[in-house]
């Protein structure tokens, strides 16, 4: 059992290799998933295997990396959100600028709201209007953050969510 999971394992992380390399070539829209088979060197039946569509890889890698952040920040459900731990996030974020580049430039910023309403909104997160304002509110200044280069340092963002919520109960 134990080999299959790993078997699984590595085929997955070439299909998701094999897209962030397409998507830095080509973008996103401009390969087709015959091609990023033959890229990650697995058959089409082992990429329908574990996905639906090439946005679902990108979805699956996001939720991967979101939860092992979650975990790294002891982010269960929502009393664990904080602003140290939002901090956190937008410095993770910059850190994986690349990423988050490539996701911005091929406009799949819609995998992340997708994302956003499947698994931070529903399921073990509570669904509040507090956490739709505070998530949506921070994914925004993300978007705008990305969209002028990552101009500013990641405390000039931390300083704008921590005096937000400073001066949110004047």
């Amino acid at each position: 059992m134990a080999a299959k999971r790993q078997n699984k394992a590595v085929i997955r992380n070439a299909i998701e290799n094999a897209l962030f390399s397409l998507m830095k070539q080509k973008g996103f829209d401009d390969f087709s998933i015959c091609e990023l088979c033959d890229t990650a060197g697995v058959g089409r039946s082992s990429f329908y295997r574990y996905y639906d569509s090439k946005e679902e890889v990108l979805a699956v890698y996001l939720l991967r990396i979101w939860r092992a952040w979650c975990e790294a920040n002891g982010v269960r459900d929502k009393s664990g959100f904080s602003l140290e731990n939002a901090s956190s996030f937008i410095c993770h974020v910059y850190e994986n600028k690349e990423l988050f580049d490539m996701i911005y430039q091929n406009n799949l910023d819609r995998v992340i709201t997708m994302l956003i309403d499947r698994n931070i909104k529903s399921g073990k997160f509570v669904k509040d209007y507090g956490v739709s304002f505070f998530v949506y509110g921070v994914f925004g200044m993300l978007k705008d953050w990305w969209a002028r280069g990552y101009t500013d340092p990641p405390e000039e963002l931390i300083g704008v969510i921590e005096n937000i919520f400073t001066h949110a109960g004047e």
